[in-house]
């Protein structure tokens, strides 16, 4: 008997001499590249948004009824709306096959390559192709990785909201935004990526104008407040930059995860916010459930009722935005990286300076003080947006390959 063999498929691609076709399908034409364009622009939108809309949600929720910031209840919401996104489908582009076509270069006129491609009950791929030879075997993201990264995101996100609530939503977008210098470490050293001297200058402006705004507000803070109201707003400022570098580790090792793995994204955001909200029932069942009369009954029954029915409203109104978000952000980590999620970060700020001096500001009170417009925080924005608009046109600097036969 014969035994079974694999599949042999040989390919010749001829092309007269002196040709110069072009293929639709590997070079996009000017409509296609508009298509493009009009994508990028439409996610890189709905981040801004839906982290804008985050960030003043939760700043409305514990202004209207205070909770204690520990107690995880707008962390849990947020999380329950990434676990939302595996009820959608996935409209991200194929990364791994999108780099493995600019890596090819074939410039014969003649060409006459042979590929055997052998597969195997353990979803293991032989692909012979010429003289060389790729052996690639599809592997699992287990289990235990997801939970990792949903212990360390969770104990960042609650980093997180009690740094936004100590400093304020404006003060908070402006430290939080410390993740793009971060991210750009942590591209280079751990991903081995290479970032451009024109990047690292854009980075380096975006950084000084949010450190401009930082130093401003604090020693405005130090002149017009006492010792425990500047503790505080030390100690929130302390959380929040850990929190960004927590969260910068994590964004890096989604996004070589994904890579890795082939992973789709709305997947992976739905698995990882799965696990993220297993471990927030857990502490809020334990932790929160054990301080439960000081950080949630007590702030309830000092708030009015038309107040609560307010904060259940915003809290469904995070639950949605959080869908966005989630599948915004990964959307860019995968097809654009965490350097670039970075500058968004540092432009979301921005935004948040006006949104929160509009509606949160205060000057008569020691916290929300911090929301209001101030000379530093105009400086500090015109810096970054001009940084923004750096790292974007050295983006676009950037050289592509192309598939030429």
């Amino acid at each position: 008997m014969t035994p079974n063999r694999s599949p042999s498929i040989t390919t010749t691609i001829q092309q007269p001499p002196n040709s110069n076709t072009i293929d639709p399908n590997v070079i996009p034409s000017s409509q296609n590249k508009l298509k493009i364009d009009f994508r990028a622009i439409s996610i890189f939108s709905l981040f801004l948004f839906s982290g804008v809309a985050n960030t003043l949600l939760v700043q409305l929720i514990y202004n209207n009824i205070s909770f204690n910031p520990k107690s995880m209840l707008t962390n849990i919401c947020i999380f329950l709306g990434y676990a939302l996104l595996s009820l959608f489908k996935d409209p991200t582009k194929n990364i791994n096959n999108n780099n493995n076509n600019t890596n090819i270069n074939i410039n014969n006129n003649n060409i006459n390559n042979t590929l055997n491609a052998t597969t195997s009950p353990i979803n293991s791929t032989t692909i012979q192709l010429g003289t060389s030879t790729i052996n690639t075997k599809k592997q699992n993201f287990n289990h235990i990785k997801y939970i990792l990264l949903a212990l360390f995101d969770c104990l960042a996100s609650l980093l997180t909201t009690i740094g936004q609530i100590a400093v304020g939503s404006g003060l908070f977008q402006v430290l939080f935004s410390s993740k793009i210098i971060f991210a750009a470490i942590l591209t280079r050293f751990y991903l081995k990526s290479y970032v451009s001297p024109k990047k690292w200058i854009s980075i380096l402006t975006i950084f000084s104008g949010l450190c401009i705004a930082v130093f401003k507000i604090s020693s405005h803070s130090v002149q017009n407040n006492d010792d425990t109201n500047n503790s505080y707003l030390y100690f929130g400022t302390f959380c929040v930059l850990f929190a960004a570098f927590v969260f910068s580790a994590s964004h890096i090792f989604a996004e070589s995860a994904i890579k890795a793995y082939d992973l789709r994204p709305y997947a992976f955001a739905a698995k990882y916010g799965t696990y993220s909200v297993i471990v927030c029932v857990f502490y809020i069942l334990t932790v929160t459930f054990y301080n439960r009369k000081e950080w949630i009954e007590i702030p309830i029954e000092q708030t009015s009722s038309s107040d609560i029915k307010l904060v259940l409203f915003l809290f469904m109104i995070l639950m949605i935005t959080s869908v966005v978000r989630s599948s915004s952000m990964y959307t860019v980590l995968a097809e654009h990286g965490t350097v670039s999620m970075g500058v968004l970060y540092a432009l979301q700020s921005i935004i948040v300076f006006f949104s929160s001096a509009f509606f949160l500001c205060d000057p008569n009170h020691p916290t929300k003080q911090n929301q209001c417009l101030s000379p530093p925080k105009l400086l500090g924005s015109i810096i970054v947006i001009f940084g923004v608009f750096m790292y974007n046109k050295a983006n676009n600097l950037k050289q592509t390959q192309h598939i030429k036969i």
